[in-house]
């Protein structure tokens, strides 16, 4: 089996309830502008690890093709 397969077919880990810290009580402008900053922060921490994930993924298939040309 594949890095790149046992990757993709692993159980994902719990995540983490994004939301649950950002709960704030309503009509209150500067608690869902602290929420919304927050949840625009973990959102790009998140995608930049995406990102990361990606170009990964794409190294180990090169290194893959590469250890067996016939694997695609």
């Amino acid at each position: 089996m594949s890095g790149l397969h046992h990757l993709q077919t692993s159980p994902s880990p719990p995540r983490a309830d994004l939301f649950k810290s950002a709960e704030v009580p309503a009509a209150n402008p500067w608690a869902d502008a602290a929420a919304a900053a927050l949840l625009r922060h973990r959102f790009e921490t998140l995608a930049s690890q995406l990102a990361d994930l990606e170009a990964l993924r794409e190294r180990v298939l090169e290194a893959e093709q590469k250890l067996d040309p016939s694997f695609s």
